[in-house]
């Protein structure tokens, strides 16, 4: 516990939150990339002492909701704990990004659907697959819902280009406010990425 209290006390007294304000692009060189904050949400900023050599993350907390800690055997507990959102920019291609979330690369045609794997999440079924033209790369936004909970499910979003990319699953339940504003934020910042060249 006061591993955490102190790992948070780094991120907003040392870093503070990022000085970006809504409808401003946020230029991250390290990461390559720019986006807009959505309105829901506010940046913070990660010392690069505290992650991970080479590793390049975006890091959100809601305006809308209190915190709840992050639960997973993850290295990075730590840091995931402190803010609501964490988003890793990772160097392999979208299109193995795709892979390595359970999907199979996306067709090549006009709407580019993903397809899930045999024996991948056998409880969940595929509701929607979009894609969207990004600058610099490519969005995919999957939505797998629960054949026995219907309403019940995530989302799956997927950014990148042959270079890098981004991948973030928010889960959701029928009726949860919160679960919606998530998903509306998440998709606003998904949607305003852009890739450098």
């Amino acid at each position: 516990m006061k591993k955490i209290l102190l790992l948070t006390c780094l991120l907003f007294f040392l870093n503070g939150p990022a000085l970006a304000h809504n409808n401003e692009r946020v230029i991250n060189a390290k990461c390559g990339l720019s986006y807009l904050v959505p309105s829901g949400f506010k940046e913070i900023k990660i010392s690069d002492a505290i992650l991970v050599p080479g590793k390049c993350v975006l890091a959100f907390d809601r305006r809308y909701a209190p915190k709840s800690p992050f639960k997973g055997p993850y290295p990075t507990d730590e840091i995931r704990a402190s803010v609501d959102f964490f988003i890793q920019v990772d160097i392999f291609s979208v299109a193995t990004a795709i892979k390595k979330n359970g999907f199979s690369a996306a067709d090549q045609n006009a709407n580019r659907v993903c397809k899930k794997l045999d024996g991948f999440e056998p409880n969940l079924d595929i509701n929607s697959s979009n894609f969207k033209k990004l600058d610099g790369g490519d969005l995919y936004e999957i939505t797998m819902i629960d054949r026995k909970k219907p309403g019940k499910g995530k989302k799956i979003y997927l950014a990148g280009n042959d270079k890098q990319s981004l991948s973030y699953t928010t889960w959701f339940k029928p009726g949860r406010e919160r679960d919606a504003l998530d998903q509306k934020n998440l998709d606003a910042l998904f949607s305003s990425i852009k890739f450098d060249d």
